[in-house]
Order: C-alpha cells, then structure tokens, then sequence
C-alpha cells in the first residue's frame, strides 16, 4: 500500500470503490478486494493537489441513501415486514461496520476539519460512517416505514400480544427489532430517544390495554383468591418477557404499568380480602397479596392497618381469658402474649420476607395491648413481668437453669414494649432483694443474667442499683468474716450462729417502717457485740439501722416425735421464745414483751397457726403450742407468707413510683431550661416527655404541676414579654 500522495481521477476511483462497497453491501458472488478499498479511500483524501474527503464522504452519504431507500420499498412490498426488517438491518449493521474500518482515514480527517457542526452548505453532517449509515437507515427506513401506518410497530406489538395469550412466536424477531432502535441511536446524544419515543411508548401502551382488559375480566368471574394468584403468576411472566424483548431500563415502567392495571385498579379489593385471610391464616394467599400490594404506593398500608388491628383483637382476648389468674400466677399472661407477639413475628419473617414495616407494625401492636389500662385494671403489665421474673428467679422454680435462661429472654421481649419500666424496675428490685436476702435465688448466674439483659435494654443507670446489691452481698460475707475473728481474738462467745447483712442506705428498695419491736434476750448481746464491732473497728463513723422485719432464724424444737427445724422470721421467733417458759401466752403479753402491733402479730401467728404448731384461742386470745404437732418434713419454712408483700406494701410500692416520677420530671424540665434558658410551654413539654419516655409515658398534667412547682421554688419563671415562654433563672 502507497503513502504517497499522487494525483487520480476522482470519479473513475469513485467507481471502483463504489463497486466494492455495493459488494459489501448486497453480498455476492462478486470478490471483494478490502486492500484496494482501503488504497482507494486514502488515495482519495489525499491525492494532489487537493484531497477529496469532502466529496468521497457525499458520495457515499449517497450511496447509503439510495440503499436504505431501496431497502424500505422493498420492506413495504411484504405484508409480514418484521422478519425481513431484521435480515435487511443485521446485514446492512455488519457491512456498516465493515464500511467504517474501510473509511477509518476519512473518519479521522473529518474530525480534524469539522467540529461537531457545519455549515448550511453541508449536505450531510459530518461524522464516522457507521454514524452516518444509522442515521440515514432511521431517516429512510424505519421513518419511511412510520409513515406507512407504522406496520413495523404494529406487527411487533401483535407479536408481543400472541406471546401473552401463550402462542409460540420468534422471540429473536422482537428482540432484534428492538435492539435495532437502540443501535441506529449509538452515536446521539440521546442514544435511547428513538428507542423509548417509537418502541416503548408502544409497548407501554400495549401492556396497559391488554392487562387492563384481562384483569378486569378475572376480576369479575374468579375468587379474589384465584385472581391474585393469576395477577402474581402474570407479572412474573411479564418481568421475563420483559428482560427479553425490552432494553433494561424499560423494565421498571413495563413491571409497573402491569402492575397498575393488575393490582392497582382492583387493589381495594385485594385489601379487603386481606381480613379474611387472616382470620383464615391463609398464609399463602396473605403472601401472594402482600408481595402484589407491596408494588403499589401505599398499597400495603390498609393490609397492615388490618394486621395491626388483627393482633390486637386476638391478643385482647388472648389476655381477657387469662386475666382473672394473672394477678396470682402470671406465668400464663406471659406465655400467651409471648407465644402471640412469636407467631406474628414469624408471620412477617417468613410470609412477608421481614418486611421491617410489617416487623414494625406487629411491634406497635403488642405495645397497645400490653400498655392498655383498661385491659390490665388493678394490677400493670409492668407488675406482672416482674412478678414472673421473680417466680422465675426463686428457688421454688421447676424450671432448669437452661429453661429459666430461655424464659428470661422471652420475658424481655415483652418488657421492650412497656412504656412503665420504671414500674417494672420498682418492683422487680424489691423482689430481688428479698431473693438476695432470704437466699432464694435459683442461683446467681441466672439473676446476673436477667439484669445484663436489662442493662443492655435500658443501660447502665437503669441496673446500677441492682448490682450495687450484689456488691453488698459480697461485703456482708467478709464481713461476717471478721467480725468471727474479732469474737475469737476478745475470746467472746455468742452462744447461736448469728450473721448479718449490712445494706448500703438508698441502693435497696426496703421499707423502714418505724417500729419499736423489743429484740428477744437471747439475741441482745450479738447485736450489742457487732454493733460495737462496726462501728469502732471495720467502719467508724457510719450508723448502723436494723431492719428487724427482713431478719430470719433457725430453731429446732424438741418434745414432739422428731427433732424438726423451723425457719421463721424474728418477729415469729420473738413468739415462739415466749412460749420456751409459758404454755400459753395471751395476745396482749405479746404485744407487751415484742413491742409489735396487733396486725403484726397475727400476721406472724398466722403461719405457725397454718401448719398446726401453734394453737390459737380465740375466745381466749391466747395462743399455746399443739403438742400433737407432727409434719412429714423436718426442715419447715414458714417465712414464705410472711415474706410476701402486703397489699398495704405494694400500694406504697406504686405511690414511690409516682413520687419517683414527679421527682423525674422536676430533673428533666430543670435539665432543659438550663440548657436551653428559655423555652415555650409546648416545646418544653415535647423535650420532657423525649427525655422520660425510655422509663415511662409521663402524662402532660403531671408535667404541668411539676412546671408550677418548680415555679414556686423559683427554679424557673414566665417570660414578661410572652406568658407561655418560660426563663431559667440562674
């Protein structure tokens, strides 16, 4: 091949070249001779003394536009056009490729002399010859084509249309035909603007007329139950018609526009089947709907309203049916709402793939029904699961450490939704610390368990107090310890195994009721002894409050057919010691000697009078010991009763949460006018109830009294420009 430039004749080279590009074009047996094109093209842009680019690239054009149009007359001759179309366009893409290698020289000179626009004397734009072959191919054929009642369109769609109603048709066909309207558009700005103007508005409109006249026909004379899974099989099919005769971003719109006419327009009564569905649990049609519903805008909000609504109901039920043994054994309140919140939680895992909104409104759900104060009238939710988590925690449990740990955890899904868990904390620590202090637990790793899962909930500030308890446990050991070895270093002796527990003030929910209860004899010294130990030897200075009513003891008695061992309380001991000298004792010497009221005293004589050892007379108000007593057990524990908390305790407990709160609230509204120095009434009240609601749902007229009060101690006051602003005051 020559490099030289050299003068030629145009018009005979033109020839030549013409001859072999009309080859190239409408294969032959004519021998193409590609090292001749290649020469001629680059003899032609550069012959001397002036090259001929310009008119080499028009004469082509014009080649090309006589092509196309004799490639459209010829289409137009057939009736079924769509198959031809696609055997003209791919030879006519192969040999414009071929072309555009051939003219690679002209390509380059061209974009050296022209910008991307040229003048008005330019008969064809500038540009590569494959981008010049595309655009005449759209200019002559496919818009020739469009002029004539677009038949090209149209017999795609039909062919599109036989597909849906099931009937085999040459998928290559649509897909190439498409492919085409991408490609001739390659080198536009816009490469997909003929693509989406002629092909997918046509489709578009295809598939809204055919779906919408389906579905409405189905909708008609089938079940809902029928149509849903029609519509959910329909779309499928449509989403993998759609990868093959569509480019991928038609997908989405193609997807949506069965959708709309599918589901969309009959999506009121998809929703109102939902309900039944439920009540049914036809877990598979609720399945099929979700997933349909779920592609429309808010679709899948009236299903979840009703769902919502669902659980609610059934759960109300669930928990009237066992409310009236909730208060004692709350156990089965547990269970049933567990076991509920556990079925609807899997339901939106495994039929509604864990659909978070779906997640979220079970959660809602379970938190109306255990919040509701109506349905847990006396007695909270908040009560009740600590009360469960104490019958847990306690030795009596049948429950192995492995159930309990199980358990625990299920407790603590239904805690995450009580709004009261200062409640729960008020009362889950007083059980705990008569755990602690009677030595009923079923062991500590199981209670060290329950309060990570609690910290872990509702953090370190929420559990601080509980651990504290087990920290004073730990130093009430030791120090029993040393108080023993301080006894053998004095060379004292005690005459009975006494050890204490020493409580830090304000860690420990206990009552100290005020009481004037006289210690027995038999005890006075050991109390005199370590009270002198505390407080001069291991803690000078710190004072020391016995609690006398948590206090508890191990007799044995003898003189009855065994040797049994009782253990009871101080104030039952105190009692009992009364009867070693005395076959009967009167209430009023009692109340006498222990310095206990009345309603102490029966409560304490009640237990021993329940297991027979003691015999009350009534007439008399005098008590004696059974000397028949006989019991199959030898060790017998008759604290259990009077360990329990009293009605009078747990309304004290529930008064201490509102006071609790007040107190709350009174921080909180101090906390953020000094952050924030003035503040509205709304916005102050919006900020509390952000700062409580991890704890409780503080209710707007207690936050307004506590606003007052804190007015009154001067902590805040009314802004003089606007009465509804409050200031701190400094």
């Amino acid at each position: 091949m020559s490099l030289r430039p050299k003068a030629i004749d145009f018009k005979a080279t033109y020839v030549d070249f013409e001859t072999n590009l009309r080859a190239l074009y409408s294969p032959s047996d004519q021998r193409l001779t590609g090292m001749n094109m290649f020469q001629a093209v680059y003899d032609m842009c550069t012959c001397y003394p002036k090259g001929q680019a310009d008119r080499l690239f028009d004469s082509i054009a014009a080649f090309l536009t006589g092509y196309c149009t004799q490639v459209a007359n010829r289409l137009l001759e057939f009736e079924e056009i769509a198959p031809i179309y696609v055997s003209e366009w791919n030879s006519y893409q192969t040999a414009s490729r071929y072309a555009n290698s051939i003219c690679d020289y002209l390509n380059r000179i061209l974009i050296k002399m022209y910008s991307s626009k040229v003048g008005s004397d330019a008969k064809y734009r500038r540009q590569s010859i494959e981008a010049l072959a595309y655009s005449l191919w759209v200019e002559h054929v496919i818009n020739r084509l469009k002029s004539r009642s677009n038949r090209l369109i149209f017999q795609v769609s039909q062919l599109i249309e036989k597909n849906r109603d099931g009937d085999s048709i040459s998928a290559d066909t649509v897909r190439q035909v498409m492919e085409s309207f991408v490609e001739v558009y390659r080198y536009k700005d816009h490469h997909l603007q003929l693509y989406v103007e002629e092909y997918e508005r046509s489709y578009l409109e295809s598939t809204r007329s055919y779906y919408e006249t389906e579905s409405s026909t189905f909708v008609a004379s089938e079940s809902i139950s029928n149509f849903i899974q029609r519509a959910s099989r329909r779309l499928a099919e449509e989403q993998e018609r759609t990868t093959r005769f569509c480019h991928p971003t038609s997908f989405e719109k193609v997807v949506r526009e069965c959708t709309n006419q599918y589901v969309g327009v009959h999506q009121k009564r998809i929703q109102a089947e939902f309900v039944t569905m439920l009540v049914r649990d036809l877990h598979e049609d609720m399945t099929v709907a979700y997933d349909l519903l779920i592609r429309i805008p808010d679709g899948t909000l009236p299903l979840l309203a009703s769902l919502e609504t669902h659980i609610k109901e059934t759960g109300t039920k669930l928990v009237e049916t066992v409310w009236s043994a909730a208060t004692k054994n709350p156990s089965e309140y547990v269970d049933v709402l567990v076991a509920h919140h556990a079925k609807f939680t899997e339901m939106c895992t495994k039929l509604f793939k864990g659909d978070l909104i779906c997640i979220s409104t079970v959660d809602n759900a379970l938190r109306s029904i255990i919040n509701n104060r109506s349905l847990h009238k006396n007695t909270g939710s908040a009560e009740l699961l600590a009360k469960h988590a104490d019958n847990l925690l306690r030795k009596k449990s049948a429950s192995s450490e492995g159930d309990v740990e199980e358990k625990l955890s299920a407790l603590m899904i239904l805690f995450m939704y009580v709004d009261d868990k200062d409640v729960f904390q008020k009362f889950y620590s007083r059980s705990l610390a008569k755990r602690l202090i009677y030595g009923g637990s079923v062991s500590d790793e199981a209670e060290l368990s329950m309060i990570t899962k609690l910290k872990m909930a509702c953090g370190v500030d929420y559990t601080s107090k509980l651990l504290r308890m087990f920290h004073d446990i730990g130093v009430s050991d030791d120090l029993n310890t040393r108080f023993r070895g301080h006894l053998d270093q004095q060379h004292k002796s005690l005459n009975l195994d006494f050890s204490i527990m020493v409580l830090t003030a304000g860690f420990w929910p206990l009552m100290n009721a005020p009481s004037e209860f006289q210690l027995p004899a038999e005890m006075e010294q050991s109390v005199i002894y370590f009270t002198q130990f505390y407080t001069s030897v291991a803690f000078n200075g710190r004072k020391l409050t016995w609690l006398h009513h948590l206090a508890k003891a191990d007799v044995k008695l003898i003189g009855f057919d065994k040797r049994y061992e009782l253990n009871v309380s101080l104030y039952q001991l105190s009692i009992l010691l009364l009867l070693n000298s005395l076959p009967r004792v009167s209430l009023q010497e009692i109340e006498k000697q222990t310095k206990l009221s009345q309603s102490e005293i029966q409560r304490s004589l009640k237990a021993l009078v329940d297991i027979k050892l003691v015999e009350f007379n009534e007439g008399a108000s005098e008590i004696s010991v059974n000397a028949k007593f006989t019991s199959k057990r030898i060790k017998i524990k008759v604290t259990a009763g009077v360990q329990a908390d009293t009605p009078q305790e747990v309304d004290a407990n529930r008064k201490s949460v509102e006071d609790d709160r007040k107190i709350y609230i009174q921080a909180a509204i101090v906390r953020v006018m000094k952050s924030r120095r003035e503040l509205s009434h709304n916005h102050l009240i919006q900020e509390v109830i952000s700062l409580s609601k991890s704890r409780f749902s503080p209710s707007i007229p207690v936050i307004k009294k506590c606003i007052e009060h804190l007015i009154e101690k001067q902590y805040i006051e009314r802004s003089n420009q606007n009465r509804d602003r409050y200031v701190y005051i400094s």
